[in-house]
């Protein structure tokens, strides 16, 4: 099986692609092979997802293979009938562009309990499974 690291090695193998070229096929490979993960996870075949997004399985599979190239409709199409959960994050030096800076905040709006300080910090992991959900805490 082909992994992240073998895919950017290979893209990186050819001296023709422009780094925005080569940004474009990383996406599509992630995409799909999350796509293809959750089909796996689901027990769902091509030839099922093709028949629950009313496409033929060739469409399907040219979709999963990155030959057609997937619509934001159609990523929520999928997602729907997989029954995932699709959250995009998009980072600018490593930081959610959603999340806002820490200079664009009023901190004299928030009121901040000093308690919260004299804590040690704790990291949340949630884990969604398709019949629970499991939450490890680290303290």
């Amino acid at each position: 099986m082909i992994t992240d690291d073998n895919y950017l090695e290979f893209l990186n193998s050819i001296p023709e692609l422009t780094d925005k070229q080569k940004a474009s096929e990383e996406l599509i490979f992630n995409v799909t092979e999350d796509i293809l993960l959750a089909m796996q996870d689901a027990g769902f075949t091509q030839s099922q997802l093709a028949n629950a997004l009313g496409k033929s399985k060739a469409h399907v599979s040219s979709l999963l293979s990155g030959e057609r190239n997937m619509t934001l409709k159609t990523l929520s199409d999928i997602n729907y009938a997989l029954g995932t959960n699709i959250r995009i994050t998009i980072l600018r030096d490593g930081v959610d562009v959603s999340l806002p800076l820490i200079n664009d905040v009023d901190l004299d709006k928030y009121f901040i309990a000093p308690s919260i300080f004299d804590r040690e910090p704790t990291a949340k992991i949630t884990v969604k499974l398709k019949t629970q959900s499991v939450t490890l805490c680290q303290s």
